[in-house]
């Protein structure tokens, strides 16, 4: 299996002053998002796939009711 590389909040703050532009939110949020996609639950990955990891401007999945 090949090891997932993650953007730091060092590359996003990097890029921030690359671009000369500021986060819309706080440094919290931004530290939240970065952080989100690694996340992990009882030891293991909270998230089976890279297709079902967030990305950093993605919301919360709602799972449907059909069925």
């Amino acid at each position: 299996m090949i090891g997932i590389e993650y953007l730091k909040l060092e590359d996003i703050t990097m890029m921030f002053r690359t671009l000369e532009i500021s986060p819309v939110c706080g440094a919290g949020l931004v530290n939240s998002a970065v952080n989100r996609p690694r996340s992990s639950a009882f030891g293991e990955d909270a998230h089976a796939t890279i297709s079902l990891k967030p990305t950093f401007n993605s919301r919360p999945r709602i799972p449907s009711s059909a069925g």
